[in-house]
């Protein structure tokens, strides 16, 4: 009889270590070493990533407050209001790789464009640290972007910004 529970015991365990765990996800959605939680505030956490981590796995971050650093630099849209663009790695900078772009929105975009414009005569991209609602642009049903938006030679767009810092 003892024999047979000890049998049924060893079975149990190892019909138990034979299911595969999935790898655990921090804050109910981020894979592990996706980000670093930052934020003082219950209603201002953010996660801190990379723009390689971003361009890499963008539908990770989708509809996600991130905070992220790269190179800012202001244009104007067809009305002539300052427009801020935040290229996410050295190399886009370097190559004006306008794909991998992300537009900023939001009621610190003015503050950004005048730091940018005041900092930099020539306009260079200086390097920028932003926190807002992450949006990757995505193609419609025929593979394609919109022609004339912003979404058209864009990555993404980060909405809300209202954090930033050199």
């Amino acid at each position: 009889m003892l024999m047979r529970f000890f049998a049924a015991a060893t079975l149990v365990m190892l019909a138990s270590c034979n299911q595969e765990a999935g790898p655990s996800l921090e804050r109910g959605w981020a894979p592990p070493g996706a980000c670093v939680f930052v934020g003082n505030r219950a209603d201002s956490h953010s996660c801190a990533t990379t723009g390689t981590q971003l361009l890499a796995n963008p539908m990770v971050y989708d509809g996600r407050r991130i905070s992220v650093r790269g190179w800012g630099v202001v244009g104007r849209d067809h009305s002539d209001r300052p427009v801020v663009w935040l290229y996410l790695t050295q190399d886009a900078v370097e190559t004006t790789a306008t794909h991998s772009v992300v537009v900023l929105k939001g009621q610190a975009v003015g503050a950004i464009a005048a730091y940018l414009e005041r900092q930099n005569q020539s306009m260079e991209p200086r390097l920028l640290g932003v926190t807002g609602d992450f949006e990757v642009f995505k193609p419609d049903a025929s593979g394609s972007r919109k022609r004339n938006s912003v979404e058209c030679c864009r990555f993404g767009m980060l909405r809300n910004v209202t954090m930033w810092g050199p």
